[in-house]
């Protein structure tokens, strides 16, 4: 599992994309299904990072974010399944930026 880290604004969405074919995927391997995105911690609320699009083709997977607690980390990950029955997985940590008071 590879952890990279990235800084998302509070009142900006984004899109995440994994490159299965650079360093995860065999030579001519190619990914089956995606098994899908999580978001680390899952607390519920409101004002919490979600996953709002999710989708994959035969080497990368994308899912788009909203939302956020500015100053909170969040695990994000991806699993997905290649035709030679391999299940892969990346996360990244999410920072959500804290706003800076206007003087």
């Amino acid at each position: 599992m590879c952890i990279r880290d990235r800084l998302k604004p509070a009142d900006t969405d984004i899109v995440h994309e994994i490159d299965w074919s650079v360093g995860h995927l065999e030579d001519g391997e190619k990914i089956s299904a995606d098994l899908g995105w999580s978001v680390l911690p899952d607390l519920g609320g409101v004002d919490e990072l979600r996953i709002t699009e999710q989708r994959h083709d035969r080497t990368t997977s994308k899912a788009a974010f909203s939302g956020g607690v500015p100053g909170r980390f969040y695990l994000i990950s991806n699993r997905v399944r290649t035709f030679d029955d391999r299940v892969l997985a990346r996360s990244i940590v999410m920072r959500i930026a804290v706003r800076k008071a206007a003087r």
